[in-house]
């Protein structure tokens, strides 16, 4: 299930950054203990956040059994909702934080992965920035911010979902997403 969000220019984009890892960036991440943890609906499940020079989205993707799908569906829905209503906690921003900036720091390690950032940066934005200005970024984002941004790009008519299974009701899901 995906929704349109932010362009690489965008400054909000390390904001939906941030919102994708608590909602889906890890083992504590909102999804995987939703919808793998207390429901056992799927066994992987993950938020992620792309940019690209147009447009970006947010995507979470879960690997369901087809007999649980509508639940699954539903409870992935409740926690795009629940992040709109409701601040994160200071815990839950800087755990969501620190697994920004640690895979950032973890990739520089790699020299291809550091010589495809600054190539895009450089190809995308006609500038290069320093690892900290990126983690000065993220460490400026507070929970105001992700509330503000969760509201922004979390729309039931902008919602997509793409479901691959033996399903032929597409009004069986349609129903699910209003």
């Amino acid at each position: 299930m995906g929704i349109r969000a932010y362009a690489t220019d965008h400054p909000d984009r390390y904001t939906a950054s941030l919102l994708a890892a608590i909602l889906g960036g890890s083992m504590s991440s909102r999804m995987f203990i939703a919808v793998r943890e207390r429901r056992g609906l799927a066994y992987h499940v993950r938020t992620t956040f792309e940019d690209y020079l147009d447009n970006g989205y947010l995507m979470t993707q879960a690997g369901v059994d087809i007999g649980k799908i509508d639940e699954a569906i539903k409870v992935i829905l409740s926690e795009y909702g629940r992040i709109t209503c409701e601040k994160v906690s200071s815990e839950e921003l800087n755990k969501g934080k620190e697994l920004l900036k640690g895979r950032l720091i973890l990739a520089l390690e790699d020299s291809q992965n550091v010589a495809e950032r600054y190539a895009l940066q450089m190809l995308l934005e006609n500038k290069i920035r320093d690892p900290q200005e990126t983690i000065a970024q993220i460490d400026k984002i507070t929970a105001q911010d992700l509330q503000r941004v969760a509201k922004d790009i979390f729309h039931q008519e902008s919602l997509n979902l793409a479901i691959i299974g033996p399903y032929d009701d597409e009004e069986r899901f349609l129903k699910l997403l209003k």
